[in-house]
């Protein structure tokens, strides 16, 4: 089970993905929770059983020039400037990777 919060809608009831976090963990089952805001937008119950918290750093030119030497197999210059660097989500790597 995921939980992604990012604070962009109020979709989120608290007693009923407590319920869900609970119920899984129950059941064996791994819950994951992302969020750049986790202890103001995850639930409660998710925060208070976490076992392992990691905190990535934001992407920097190096991060984003070994990307793209790994995705498209071949050698770059790229240089980006750091405001570009910070504004590059997670997603949009994955956007930019196609099959085929």
């Amino acid at each position: 089970m995921v939980f992604d919060a990012d604070g962009s809608g109020s979709r989120h009831r608290s007693r009923y993905e407590n319920e869900q976090i609970s119920e899984s963990l129950w059941q064996g089952q791994s819950v994951v929770g992302v969020s750049q805001a986790p202890d103001r937008l995850l639930p409660p119950d998710l925060i208070r059983a976490t076992d392992l918290r990691l905190v990535l750093r934001p992407l920097n030119a190096e991060d984003l020039r070994r990307m793209a030497q790994v995705v498209t197999s071949d050698t770059t210059d790229l240089v980006l400037a750091p405001e570009v660097c910070a504004s590059v989500s997670p997603v949009v790597p994955r956007l930019a990777r196609r099959s085929g």
